[in-house]
């Protein structure tokens, strides 16, 4: 099992060039790419007024709020609201989107990955209950929504909110989350999985 955290606190902010808000990576590959070089990202964003989205030719991208209302004007489709607890979004990087933010500030989850290289899946879980890692993906990393724990044999990690961690190949087979008791039942655990491409097809058609 290969394992990186990547902790909330200290998370250095990239402020946006239209200073309506700021993004923080948690990950991305490989290694010391740019915005312009990932193959896949995953960050957070603050954001503290609406606006059109920066155009990423080539990039498709999932958006999931993790607080306030985030309404999403995805080219020519009816708009889309986003609130804590929904399904993602999914929408191409190229294609205009306007997002409109009615309580004055909201923060989301990115995943962002290159056309012809990766694939994601974003699914969100309860906090207290058996999980399986998704097969065949190149990496998985785990979002906290709030403090948990995560134990995967005799190794046990304690998340706090917004606390990520990636694993990538072997990966487990399969793990057990653990929260106070306050928060059983409450959906917690962002899963996040990325796919090589061909492999994600190859799956698919065989």
């Amino acid at each position: 099992m290969r394992m990186t955290l990547h902790p909330a606190e200290g998370r250095p902010a990239t402020p946006w060039k239209n200073g309506k808000g700021v993004t923080r990576e948690i990950a991305a590959f490989p290694l010391g790419a740019t915005i312009d070089t990932f193959e896949w990202r995953v960050s957070i964003a603050d954001v503290s007024a609406g606006g059109a989205f920066s155009n990423f030719p080539g990039i498709d991208r999932l958006l999931a709020a993790l607080d306030g209302t985030i309404r999403l004007q995805i080219g020519g489709e009816a708009p889309v609201t986003l609130i804590p607890g929904n399904n993602p979004v999914a929408f191409a990087g190229d294609i205009p989107c306007r997002a409109d933010i009615p309580d004055g500030a909201a923060r989301d989850l990115n995943v962002m990955t290159r056309r012809g290289c990766f694939m994601s899946r974003m699914t969100l879980v309860e906090a207290d209950g058996l999980f399986r890692f998704p097969e065949n993906a190149s990496a998985v990393i785990l979002v906290a929504l709030f403090d948990l724990s995560i134990r995967i044999a005799e190794t046990v990690i304690a998340l706090k909110p917004l606390d990520a961690v990636r694993f990538d190949p072997p990966l487990p087979g399969e793990a057990r989350l653990h929260c106070d008791r306050s928060q059983a039942g409450r959906k917690g655990l962002y899963i996040i999985a990325l796919f090589q491409e061909r492999i994600a097809m190859r799956d698919q058609t065989s």
